[in-house]
């Protein structure tokens, strides 16, 4: 089932006390994956350095991930954002140019 599918009115369905976290990767990460986004399931209360965490449990080429950017729903935040069930969190890597 596509993770489109599993969506209802915007919010993920979920049982008990976990979220359910939909992760886009851009650039170098989407490479390293070999997925543009990925489901995950955490449980309440989690942060943002939680989900890299098991990101990096399940896809130890990504365990190098300094100076990456994050987003959720758009917005950038620092790795002590909590998550909420059904947010879109994305991961770039680090932009430099002159």
């Amino acid at each position: 089932m596509g993770l489109s599918r599993r969506l209802f009115q915007g919010v993920f369905l979920t049982g008990g006390n976990n979220l359910r976290i939909c992760v886009r990767f851009f650039a170098l990460y989407r490479e390293l994956i070999g997925l543009g986004e990925q489901e995950y399931t955490l449980n309440l209360g989690s942060k943002v350095e939680d989900l890299i965490k098991l990101i990096v449990e399940k896809h130890e080429n990504m365990k190098d991930m300094k100076g990456m950017l994050v987003a959720i729903n758009n917005a950038f935040v620092e790795s002590d954002a909590e998550l909420k069930n059904g947010d879109v969190v994305a991961l770039l890597p680090p932009v430099s140019g002159g």
